[in-house]
C-alpha cells in the first residue's frame, strides 16, 4: 500500500479533557519528508513488520501507558509480537502492567542508575545472574495478551562455556537450549527460539550438563510472531533512567542491532535535572551526543524526543520541566529528528493540578494513575494519525511540522502562572460599575466581573462563553477542585461575551446573564442517573459532560465507591 493512502485510523476521545491542547497533538519535525518513511511502513505492515521502541524512565517501566499505545498501533496495524520483557522480580520491581514475572533461587541484578553496576546492561536497563542452577524464572501474562502466533522467543544473554543451559517449558511443550555450542557463539548474546506452541505463561528452567556450568546471566527476553507482519511494541525503561545513563550501557548497540526498531521514542529527561541545578548546555551536549550515536546505526530509525509534563518539586510545579521541553524542540530542529511536545500537549505550567483533581495524576505530582498513563499512550498514538492526516493533505505546502510556540504564551500563559500578575493584563484592575457599560461594551479592555452560578452549569461552559480557560476561573477564585455551587459567586477577568445582556445587580455590581440557544434561565428538574453494571464515577461524569468532582459534589460522595442501582444527580 503506497504513502497518500488512506488509513483506517481509529476516533480519539481526549477532547473530552478541556485543558488539553489538542493543537499540538501532533509529531513535529523541521522537515516532513523525514517522517515519511516510517509513514510509509505503517502502510505496509501487512507485507513487512514494524518495530517501535520506547524507552523511558519509571513511568515507562511500569508499562500502562506503553501498552495503551502498543493495543492502539497493534489494533490498527497488526500484531506483530508482545515486544521485550523482563524478570523485574529479581530485582525487586513489582507492579508491571500486563505481566508478573516471578523468580526462584538467589538472584544478583543491576541497574544502570548504579554508581558502578556489577553486571553489564543493555537497552532492557537491567540485568540479572544467577549461580544457582536449581533456580527458575516463571512469567504470568494477562488474559489477551498473548496471540498464539507469539512462538518466537529470543533470549538475550551471555553466551560463555561456564553459562547454565535452559529448558523453556509453555503450553505443556518444552525445549531445551544449548546455551553455548562453538566459539562463534560467544559473539552474539542472542538465542532465538521458535516455540512450539504458547500460551500466557513461560517457565524458565536451568540444566547443568556439567560441572564447568556455573551460571546465567540474562539480559531480557523479547517475544514476537513467526509472521513477518503487524506491530512490535517495545518499551524498556527503569526507574531514575536519564539520558545520561544511556551511553554508559555497554550492551546497548548489540542489542540495537539485534532489535532494528523502526523508530526509537526518548520518553526521559526528568532526572537528567531534577535533582541538579538545571545546566542547558550540558544536557544539550548529551542529548545531542545519543542522538548522533542513534544515527549512526545502519538502519536509520525514526527519533522522537518526548518532553515530560509539569511535576512537582517541593508541592510546587517545576519551571525546568518547562525550559526542557523549549531545548529538546530545539534539539530537534538542529539535529533533524521528531519531537512530541508532552508539556504543551497535556497542560503546560501548573497543569499537574488539574491531573490530580480528576484523579489522572497521583497526589505527589510526579506520576499519573492508571487512567493517566492510559490517556497519554492513547494521545501518543492519535499524534501519529493528526501527523499522517496533515501529510496527505495535497494542499499544504509547508514543510516543516513545527508549532509556534511563542504567539501563544507557551511558556508563560495566563492559566500557569503561580500567581496572576494583573499588571500585565491591565494599567489598573477595577470592579465593574454600572457607568463602565456604555451600550452594553466595557469602557476598558477588560475588566472583573462577578458571575453567579446557576443550575448545572460548570467551569468549562462559564470558561467557554467569556472566552477564559478553566483553569483561570479556579485560580482567581481559589477553588480547591472544579465543583460549582449553585448561587456562588466567580470573579472572572474578562471582554464581556458579543452579544450577551448585561444587567444591574442589587450590589451595585454588573451581573452577565448567559443565554444560548440550547438553555433558557428556568431552573431545569433534577435528573438523574441509575448505577449500571461495569459504571464508574467517571464513566458516569464523562457521559453527562461533568468532571469527577461536580459529580461528588452534587451527590455529596466523599469517596469514589457506588453501586449497581444508585441514584446519581447529574444536573
Amino acid at each position: 500500500m503506497g504513502f497518500g493512502q488512506s488509513i483506517n485510523w481509529p476516533n480519539s476521545h481526549y477532547e473530552t479533557f478541556p485543558w488539553i491542547d489538542s493543537t499540538a497533538n501532533s509529531i513535529q519535525i523541521g522537515n516532513k519528508v523525514l517522517l515519511k518513511p516510517f509513514l510509509n511502513k505503517l502502510q505496509n505492515t501487512s507485507k513487512k513488520k514494524v518495530s517501535i521502541l520506547h524507552i523511558g524512565d519509571i513511568h515507562i517501566q511500569q508499562n500502562v501507558q506503553t501498552q495503551s499505545s502498543r493495543s492502539l498501533f497493534q489494533n490498527t496495524f497488526g500484531y506483530g509480537g508482545y515486544g521485550t520483557f523482563f524478570p523485574y522480580s529479581t530485582a525487586r520491581i513489582s507492579d508491571i502492567y500486563g505481566y508478573k514475572s516471578f523468580h526462584f533461587g538467589k538472584w544478583i541484578y543491576a541497574k544502570p542508575v548504579e554508581i558502578d553496576p556489577i553486571l553489564p546492561i543493555g537497552i532492557h536497563t537491567l540485568s540479572a545472574k544467577t549461580f544457582d542452577h536449581s533456580a527458575q524464572l516463571k512469567f504470568l501474562f494477562y488474559k489477551g495478551s498473548i496471540k498464539s502466533n507469539y512462538k518466537r522467543l529470543h533470549i538475550y544473554c551471555k553466551r560463555v562455556p561456564q553459562s547454565f543451559d535452559l529448558k523453556i517449558t509453555s503450553k505443556n511443550d518444552s525445549s531445551k537450549i544449548d546455551v553455548f555450542s562453538n566459539g562463534k557463539d560467544s559473539l552474539s548474546t542472542e538465542i532465538v527460539v521458535d516455540l512450539k506452541s504458547v500460551e500466557s505463561s513461560i517457565t524458565i528452567e536451568f540444566i547443568q550438563k556439567d560441572l564447568n556450568q556455573r551460571s546465567f546471566e540474562l539480559f531480557g527476553f523479547n517475544l514476537e510472531s513467526i509472521e513477518d507482519q503487524g506491530i512490535v511494541y517495545h518499551n524498556v525503561g527503569s526507574i531514575g533512567l536519564g539520558y545520561c545513563h544511556l551511553r554508559q550501557l555497554p550492551l546497548m548497540k548489540n542489542d540495537l542491532l539485534s532489535l532494528r526498531p523502526d523508530m526509537i521514542v526518548l520518553d526521559l529527561g526528568t532526572h537528567d535535572f531534577f535533582t541538579k541545578v538545571y545546566d542547558k548546555f550540558e544536557l544539550r551536549k548529551t542529548i545531542v551526543r545519543y542522538i548522533d550515536f542513534l544515527k549512526a546505526l545502519p538502519f536509520k530509525p525514526l527519533i522522537v524526543l518526548v518532553s515530560p509534563q509539569d511535576q512537582f518539586k517541593g508541592g510546587l510545579s517545576n519551571l525546568d520541566d518547562s525550559k526542557f521541553s523549549l531545548l529538546l524542540m530545539d534539539i530537534a530542529r538542529t539535529e533533524k529528528v521528531a519531537f512530541y511536545d508532552w508539556y504543551r500537549v497535556s497542560g503546560g505550567h501548573e497543569s499537574m493540578k488539574q491531573w490530580i483533581s480528576l484523579g489522572l495524576a497521583e497526589n505527589n505530582g510526579f506520576r499519573l494513575t492508571e487512567t493517566g498513563y492510559q490517556l497519554k499512550g492513547s494521545m501518543f498514538f492519535h499524534a501519529f494519525k493528526s501527523t499522517y492526516l496533515k501529510i496527505n493533505q495535497k494542499k499544504d505546502s509547508i514543510n516543516s511540522l513545527f508549532i509556534p510556540f511563542l504567539d501563544s504564551g507557551y511558556l508563560h500563559r495566563i492559566d500557569t502562572t503561580q500567581k496572576i500578575d494583573s499588571s500585565q493584563l491591565l494599567p489598573t484592575i477595577v470592579t465593574i460599575q454600572p457607568e463602565d457599560v456604555v451600550n452594553n461594551h466595557p469602557s476598558t479592555s477588560a475588566k472583573w466581573i462577578v458571575y453567579y452560578i446557576k443550575p448545572g452549569e460548570t467551569v468549562w461552559n462559564i470558561a467557554e462563553n467569556y472566552d477564559v480557560k478553566a483553569i483561570e476561573i479556579k485560580k482567581w477564585n481559589n477553588l480547591r477542585s472544579y465543583a460549582l455551587k449553585r448561587g456562588k459567586k466567580l470573579k472572572i477577568l474578562t471582554h464581556y461575551p458579543k452579544g450577551k445582556k448585561i444587567i444591574d445587580n442589587e450590589n451595585n455590581h454588573i451581573q452577565i446573564e448567559v443565554k444560548s440557544e440550547k438553555r433558557n434561565d428556568t431552573v431545569k428538574p433534577k435528573k438523574y442517573h441509575k448505577i449500571k453494571k461495569g459504571d464508574t464515577l467517571f464513566s458516569v461524569s464523562k457521559k453527562y459532560n461533568l468532571s469527577v468532582d461536580e459529580l461528588k459534589d452534587l451527590n455529596h460522595l466523599r469517596k469514589n465507591k457506588i453501586a449497581i442501582g444508585q441514584k446519581l444527580r447529574v444536573n
